[in-house]
């Protein structure tokens, strides 16, 4: 009989002991999941910044080429406007 419950005890301590391991995984996995969460709305942000530049740099251009084809209409620039 004492064996038993020592069998038991064992088994049910091992058992605990690998639901605070899974419990531990779960909670570096939530918080890895959340960091790389953050890292991509900060991306998304970075993304969107970088496409209104680029959008801006193109007007811009676009200004350019129509002031430059004002200046010398006989110049052909080759430029046709998006």
């Amino acid at each position: 009989m004492w064996r038993l419950v020592k069998l038991t005890w064992v088994s049910s301590a091992q058992r605990e002991a690998r639901a605070d391991e899974i419990a531990a995984r779960s909670r570096a996995a939530k918080a890895e999941a959340e960091a790389k969460t953050a890292q991509a709305e900060q991306l998304a942000q970075q993304a969107h910044v970088h496409r209104d530049d680029a959008a801006d740099s193109r007007a811009d251009l676009d200004k350019e080429w129509e002031r430059a084809d004002k200046v010398d209409p006989d110049t052909k620039s080759g430029h046709k406007p998006e």
